[in-house]
């Protein structure tokens, strides 16, 4: 059994938000308690999105590599083609060598139960270099995998960025995902709100100063407050982080 660590870290790059990484690490507790309400996937659902994602990741590689059509939508090959199709093509695989690990895909990415400590791992982004490195492990157990393949899959990190692709198309509309995301942009934003708070009082800053005013205008009168550059520039970053949760575009929106 593979433990559901890598697979949530593989996802939390769907997340990749730096300010929701740093809420999660200060306040450990209370997101694992919002993962907890909202992200109610099973290990066996997990699985299945892995094994799913990750067929529809070689059978678009072997496509790109033959020019045969597919079976997804033209959309999604047309986004998928944009993105790789290039260096797909020009690497002079053949695409026969993906059989084997395409027709056993459901052997793959089995899980033991989700901990609290395997789902904080969703809120830890690894780098795609490292879901490159986890997908090659699989695939090793399934057949031996030769140089020109496995550096093939490995150069810009082909399979990892292949695999995000699909696993982005597969979450991005599931409600669960959303409101995962959603509930975690919020405390996000309440967190920092929290710290701006903290810090106004500790600056001995009006009540009355509108926020926007005061970390962004900088004018004479609320600069005398201030204690130490490096205290405004704390705060400066506080607001900026928050107003760009609060009004970023979706992720998911394509």
């Amino acid at each position: 059994m593979l433990s559901p660590k890598p697979l949530l870290q593989g996802l939390a790059a769907l997340i990749d938000n730096p300010a929701i990484a740093e809420f999660a690490g200060i306040a450990s507790e209370k997101a694992i308690s919002v993962l907890h309400a909202h992200f109610t996937f099973s290990s066996e659902e997990i699985t299945k999105a892995y094994q799913d994602s990750f067929g529809k990741t070689l059978e678009a590689i072997r496509n790109e590599l033959t020019g045969k059509p597919w079976l997804l939508s033209s959309k999604l090959r047309k986004d998928f083609s944009a993105q790789f199709s290039a260096q797909i093509r020009s690497s002079g695989i053949k695409s026969k060598v993906l059989n084997p690990f395409i027709e056993q895909k459901d052997k793959l990415f089995q899980i033991d139960k989700i901990s609290d400590t395997d789902l904080a791992s969703l809120i830890n982004t690894q780098s795609v270099a490292e879901l490159t490195k986890l997908l090659l492990e699989q695939m090793q157990q399934l057949a031996p995998l030769s140089k020109e393949l496995r550096d093939f899959l490995r150069q810009d990190d082909l399979l990892g960025q292949a695999m995000l692709f699909f696993l982005r198309e597969q979450f991005r509309t599931d409600a669960r995902f959303e409101k995962t995301l959603a509930a975690l942009q919020q405390e996000a934003i309440l967190f920092n709100q929290q710290r701006m708070l903290q810090l106004m009082e500790r600056l001995q800053l009006s009540s009355q100063v509108k926020a926007s005013d005061e970390f962004t205008q900088h004018n004479i009168q609320t600069q005398s407050y201030a204690q130490s550059e490096e205290e405004k520039a704390l705060a400066y970053r506080v607001v900026q982080k928050a107003t760009f949760l609060q009004y970023r575009p979706k992720y998911f929106m394509i």
